[in-house]
């Protein structure tokens, strides 16, 4: 096999030249031919290089995404992102040096959203069976595959084949990210009715894909404007009820980002 772990650094993976779509290509088709010989240690090898080269290439989608204005699209596949690197980190945690930049600067990202309310599903999951075996996934007796954990070249998830939707509650830490709620018009159509103005700051000095930035918050109380209702969202963004909020400070909380 002439694909080497070595080569997928982070150098070549912040190159200029490299070609990810090309890459990746590439590291499928051997891995497709490892699988068939049963070779699963060199399989999951190539899971492993698929996943590095997946990383830097949404990230670098996320900073043309934000380049082009697209934030809620960009939102999401910082979200794809994040997730991408949980599972590397879960089977290959040696690799935590290589990503750990990415995944702090997503966090950081994340934090100058204005997004603070998204929706839940309450499911109930009826049947799922293994991705990797196919077994059906009972409470008792289930297969020896982890949820996570690559096996030949695969990551082991749980297929759900039967659920029912019991309801939608409205929270501000969602297990889905992408779950952002958004006012519509007349006729039903979204409106992206956020202020990207922190983001905005941000891209003035975020040039390059693989450059380095950073920003400081700082907290400041703005004069209520008004009286607000207890059981009234708090006007400082927060998700939470007035009364949990800012009803006791001397102002309206307001979070400033000094970005540089």
């Amino acid at each position: 096999m002439s694909i080497e772990l070595n080569k997928y650094d982070f150098a070549f993976l912040t190159s200029k030249v490299i070609n990810y779509k090309q890459e990746l290509s590439v590291v499928e088709k051997e891995k497709k031919i490892q699988q068939l010989r049963g070779n699963c240690q060199v399989s999951n090898m190539l899971w492993r290089i698929q996943k590095r080269i997946s990383i830097f290439s949404e990230y670098k989608e996320i900073f043309q995404l934000l380049r082009n204005g697209e934030y809620f699209k960009a939102w999401c596949q910082a979200e794809q992102t994040e997730i991408a690197i949980k599972f590397l980190l879960k089977n290959f945690p040696d690799d935590k040096k290589l990503v750990e930049g990415i995944r702090q600067h997503i966090q950081k990202l994340q934090q100058l959203y204005p997004y603070r309310l998204f929706t839940s599903t309450v499911i109930v999951v009826k049947q799922a069976k293994c991705s990797i075996c196919g077994q059906k996934l009972l409470l008792r007796h289930n297969c020896e595959h982890k949820i996570g954990k690559v096996y030949n070249g695969e990551m082991c998830c749980k297929i759900i084949t039967d659920c029912e939707l019991k309801g939608v509650d409205i929270v501000s830490n969602p297990e889905h990210k992408y779950t952002v709620l958004f006012t519509t018009n007349e006729k039903g159509e979204q409106i992206d009715h956020y202020n990207y103005s922190g983001i905005q700051k941000l891209m003035k000095l975020w040039i390059t894909p693989f450059q380095n930035w950073d920003y400081k918050v700082t907290i400041s109380y703005m004069p209520k404007q008004k009286a607000y209702n207890d059981d009234e969202f708090c006007p400082c963004g927060s998700a939470l009820f007035y009364k949990d909020c800012c009803k006791n400070k001397p102002g309206i909380k307001h979070r400033l980002f000094v970005i540089g």
